[in-house]
């Protein structure tokens, strides 16, 4: 553990020395951070340590499971944003798990989907894919997909999972701004590689004024990495946002956005309850 705060220090000190928070027009630069598969069995241990983050996060809840409602309750309270990590078939055939839109989904059958999987969800603002490598490049799905989201003021994340995504295309045609990952942090699950990650998103901002960032809610390196990272940062000049911010500056979405992110509201919810 003192080699890698020794490496991570170094690191930071070649990274973050000169123009650090600085990008093209000069301006301090956002880092647009997402925490993907929220809910997922081995997220359950380091789920107490994201809710220490003093941060602007957007985590995305995996629908259907054991703590998807109770997990999704918590960070609002708490104020983080969340987005519906929504389950889609992969090329390679694995399960994405409950509530997927699978190989065989008729373009029909999408907002019943999508609605059983927002309904109990608190404050949803937006969507992306987990997995999704075929159904991201299947075009009457993606279409279905990204007409709903329209319906519901709801963004879309392009997770880029797959290189023959159609999202980017689609989501100019039917009106929605085209958000996609710049870089996922913890697809190897190190210290060192987490960090590499991490560096390649600041410089990326440094270059454009931000980044588009995917973590995972079972990496400790990404916990531990972005809660020792951020202070520094931020006071080199390097923010953390929310998605729905980004989206909002890509192309607003219907309604007034001016003073807050659009809430969704699950189709035939009892009058009765009480919004979390």
């Amino acid at each position: 553990m003192l080699r890698f705060t020794y490496f991570l220090g170094i690191s930071l000190f070649f990274l973050l020395s000169g123009q650090a928070g600085e990008g093209k027009t000069g301006k301090r630069v956002t880092l647009y951070l997402v925490i993907d598969d929220v809910a997922a069995p081995r997220t359950e241990v380091l789920f107490p340590r994201f809710l220490q983050a003093k941060l602007p996060l957007t985590f995305a809840i995996l629908p259907g499971l054991a703590n998807s409602k109770r997990f999704a309750s918590e960070l609002a309270e708490r104020g983080f944003e969340l987005i519906l990590h929504q389950p889609m078939a992969p090329e390679n055939g694995f399960d994405p798990g409950p509530g997927a839109i699978k190989v065989n989904t008729s373009p029909n059958e999408i907002s019943a989907i999508l609605d059983a999987n927002l309904r109990g969800l608190p404050h949803i603002v937006g969507m992306n894919n987990h997995m999704g490598s075929y159904v991201t490049r299947d075009r009457a799905l993606m279409r279905a997909i990204l007409e709903y989201c329209r319906q519901h003021r709801l963004f879309f994340l392009d997770s880029l999972t797959s290189p023959r995504s159609v999202a980017g295309e689609l989501q100019k045609a039917v009106g929605l701004p085209q958000l996609k990952r710049d870089i996922f942090l913890d697809h190897t699950d190190t210290r060192e590689a987490v960090l590499d990650q991490f560096e390649k998103a600041i410089r990326l901002a440094q270059r454009k004024g931000f980044a588009v960032v995917i973590g995972h809610a079972w990496s400790e390196n990404t916990c531990e990495l972005l809660l020792t990272l951020a202070p520094r940062l931020k006071r080199e000049g390097i923010d953390f946002g929310l998605l729905s911010q980004l989206a909002q500056q890509l192309r607003r979405l219907p309604g007034d956005q001016s003073k807050s992110s659009p809430k969704y509201t699950p189709p035939r919810r009892s009058a009765s309850r009480k919004s979390p």
